[in-house]
């Protein structure tokens, strides 16, 4: 008798168990907050900037940096201009560490490693680095500056 009794408590305490963690586990109508919503905006934008930069876009590049500092777009105009005269970029990857959001600003830590390779030698050479893309605006964010070890700077690329 006891062994029947403990075999129905333990068949129901099990199946009570998985009804629990079934329950638990179901999706429902998941709605991404707004903080939610501005990272994944503002992944968009910084795989897009590796996209287009791979692909030497200088114009799809530049639409998502901010236009408040006009002397610094037209310094990263010139630095894209010489990279792509110089280096073929091979490959780039992106590694988001983390992002901070403060308001309507926000910063995303980014790893990163590339390839790339010289036009009048065909050599190929890697490079990796830290930065951090400074971000304004909540629902379509902009690049308003970059620190760190940026691929987008002719100077960080060259060879020691």
């Amino acid at each position: 008798m006891k062994k029947s009794l403990w075999a129905f408590f333990s068949t129901v305490l099990f199946f009570s168990l998985i009804f629990l963690v079934e329950a638990s586990c179901s999706k429902g109508n998941l709605v991404p907050s707004e903080d939610g919503l501005r990272v994944r905006e503002m992944d968009h934008v910084i795989e897009t900037l590796r996209t287009s930069y791979i692909k030497k876009d200088p114009v799809e590049f530049l639409k998502y940096f901010s236009q408040e500092d006009a002397n610094g777009a037209l310094i990263l105009e010139k630095n894209l201009d010489h990279i792509f005269v110089q280096l073929d970029p091979v490959t780039l990857k992106f590694f988001i560490e983390k992002v901070i959001l403060q308001e309507a600003k926000a910063k995303a830590y980014i790893h990163w490693q590339g390839k790339w390779q010289r036009k009048e030698k065909g050599t190929v050479f890697s490079k990796k680095g830290d930065m951090v893309f400074l971000f304004e605006g909540k629902k379509e964010p902009l690049v308003l500056g970059i620190e760190g070890d940026s691929p987008f700077e002719l100077k960080k690329l060259r060879q020691p």
